[in-house]
């Protein structure tokens, strides 16, 4: 089956490949053929917006199974192998050779930022810095909470827990801050006038 294309000295194989793919030639066909493509793989990979390149080079699929053995000696998976070739247009020796690139370039600093009691996903500290943040604040900066605005909640709630501990409530501190303007030290101190106790 050739996709409806019919092969003269100059092949041109369109409708096959649509406008602008070019054209195959009869000297195309056989460089595809002593790399192991068949012809009809090669008008397949044109009809489905390969390059010519990339259609007469890349490897067919049973021809790597010879050399998957090689790319797991080197740490890389079939998949890769095969993303590497058809997605990407990797040469098979470069596919099967080049080791996988560290993904998780940030994963010492995470740990580091779990162990110190930051309770956050690797994902999720690695978002972080494609934000902008700095490595400091994004193993710093509890969940919830930015580095712009990380040292005011963090002094409001040190300062609620103070209140509680002073007998002023919760709501009570709250009012005074965002109420009457008060500051965190002031709300959580100043002892409740007789009159304004809650009851």
């Amino acid at each position: 089956m050739t996709l409806g294309c019919r092969v003269t000295g100059k092949v041109n194989i369109t409708p096959c490949s649509g406008v602008g793919k070019g054209m195959l030639t009869i000297k195309d066909i056989k460089q595809a053929e002593k790399n192991g493509i068949t012809e009809t793989a090669l008008r397949s990979r044109i009809y489905h917006g390969w390059s010519k390149e990339k259609a007469l080079t890349s490897p067919m699929r049973k021809t790597l199974d010879k050399y998957y053995e090689i790319a797991e000696k080197n740490g890389i998976s079939k998949q890769l192998v095969r993303t590497r070739i058809y997605q990407h247009g990797w040469p098979l020796e470069k596919a099967i050779t080049r080791p996988k690139q560290k993904t998780k370039i940030y994963s010492e600093e995470h740990e580091k930022a779990v162990k110190n009691g930051l309770n956050i996903t690797y994902q999720n500290f690695v978002n972080r810095i494609k934000k902008g943040w700095t490595i400091e604040e994004a193993s710093t900066t509890p969940r919830g909470l930015t580095p712009e605005n990380k040292d005011r909640v963090l002094e409001y709630r040190k300062y609620k827990n103070i209140a509680l501990s002073n007998g002023i409530s919760a709501n009570t501190y709250s009012a005074r801050i965002r109420s009457y303007g008060w500051d965190p030290e002031r709300a959580a101190t100043e002892p409740i006038n007789e009159q304004y106790k809650e009851k």
